[in-house]
Formats: C-alpha cells, structure tokens, sequence
C-alpha cells in the first residue's frame, strides 16, 4: 500500500503589544510555506479561546505564537494550554517567538 504523505499545517498568531508591527508573524509565515508547511496568518489575537478555535478551524498540527513586544503576552499561551486541553486537542505543538 503506498504511503500518502500528508501536508503540515501551523496557525501562526501574534499575541501581546499592540504597537508591535506583524511583520516578524507574516514573515514567519512565509519562511514556514518555504519549508513545505501549510502556514496561515491568523492575525493579532489576544484571547486563548480565539486562538484554540482557530487552530481547531484550521486542523493545525502546530500553532507558532510570536510574543509581542514585553513578555505581557505568556500568560495567553499558559490559557492557551488550558483551553487545548479542555477542548480535548491532542498532537498540537506549541512554539513561541518574541518578535520585535
């Protein structure tokens, strides 16, 4: 039986200063797609719910967090945790940037 490869897909999100530029998330974005990983740009968000939706809407395996400006914006990812593990996601990775 042949293997079917499937394709990688990430939500990549900035969460944290809203003075903060997104081009550091949209070309993390790019950088993903030019290894072969289906990468969207959800945009800024600072809810934990949005984000889990967004990664349950996109059937992501990864959801890429580019912290924003201080560090004001982890405490999203410890809710982001949170409301992964009540919606039962299970197989998402998590990975932090701080972008500037």
């Amino acid at each position: 039986m042949p293997v079917t490869r499937r394709e990688r897909r990430a939500v990549v999100v900035l969460v944290g200063d809203d003075k903060t530029s997104d081009k550091g998330a949209k070309a993390l974005t790019g950088s993903l797609g030019d290894c072969g990983i289906d990468a969207v740009y959800v945009g800024r968000m600072n809810s934990a719910s949005r984000i889990a939706a967004s990664v349950a809407g996109e059937r992501a395996e990864a959801v890429e967090v580019c912290v924003a400006g201080d560090s004001s914006g982890m405490p999203v990812v410890r809710d982001l945790l949170r409301e992964l593990k009540r919606d039962g996601t299970t197989g998402v990775s998590i990975v932090v940037h701080r972008v500037q």
